[in-house]
């Protein structure tokens, strides 16, 4: 029996890397107030990058904004028949209230959607047996990235842009 889910949805729910199932898509709990939202640039177990390009989490807005539709209707219909139809300042500090309560959620589920649904990481079988094994060795470009921020893309280098048609 394999320590890891086999399936991409288990690891989808659990919030794990698309390519091992075994490293964690973020660092820290959900419920913390101000570190919700870290996520570490590679996973910690097989070095995988968690931004295939530079800007994709933008992405991840619109899945978002599909939970807070939902949130709005459920609870709008819930304070409505609830509450039976209950002032207008009811309904509002009620959705108020349950969408700053469940931003984490939301914004950890957006980012592991678009990663899953968008990030086209296949699953390795062959590696998740490597990392569960304990014999995967990180690539080396990964390990030197691991100590610095993760930058998708380095600054211009004027020099080498110098002898380029159409630059200055």
């Amino acid at each position: 029996m394999a320590a890891y889910p086999l399936s991409n949805f288990p690891a989808l729910l659990g919030g794990r890397c698309p390519r091992c199932h075994q490293g964690k898509l973020f660092s820290t709990s959900g419920w913390h107030p101000t570190t919700f939202a870290d996520m570490p640039p590679t996973c910690p177990r097989c070095g995988q990058t968690f931004e295939p390009e530079p800007g994709f989490y933008y992405g991840a807005m619109f899945i978002s904004f599909g939970f807070s539709v939902a949130l709005f209707l459920t609870v709008g219909v819930a304070v409505y028949y609830l509450g039976h139809d209950p002032e207008l300042w009811v309904y509002v500090t009620a959705v108020t209230v349950g969408s700053l309560l469940l931003v984490p959620v939301s914004y950890r589920a957006s980012r592991t959607l678009m990663l899953y649904g968008f990030g086209f990481i296949p699953f390795d079988p062959a590696v998740a047996e490597a990392v569960a094994a304990g014999t995967y060795q990180i690539p080396a470009v990964v390990r030197r990235r691991r100590g610095a921020e993760f930058r998708a893309a380095s600054p211009p280098d004027e020099e080498a842009d110098a002898g380029v048609a159409g630059h200055p």
